[in-house]
């Protein structure tokens, strides 16, 4: 499939986004002290990063 460029600079302006909730959703996780906010989380900042993953195999099926 082939994407159009500005189909490619939403997908990394949204590729930053993921990046900062990744890094905020640790950083919540690593600051709290209740196991099921933490676990919370935690879980939060996996899904992202699986959004993270889809989201460079889109870009690098482009090149």
């Amino acid at each position: 499939m082939q994407l159009s460029q500005k189909e490619i600079d939403l997908i990394k302006d949204n590729l930053e986004h993921e990046k900062v909730c990744v890094a905020t959703y640790q950083n919540y996780a690593n600051n709290l002290q209740d196991p099921q906010l933490k676990g919370l989380f935690n879980d939060l900042a996996q899904k992202e990063q699986q959004h993270i993953n889809m989201l460079n195999q889109l870009l690098q099926q482009q090149f």
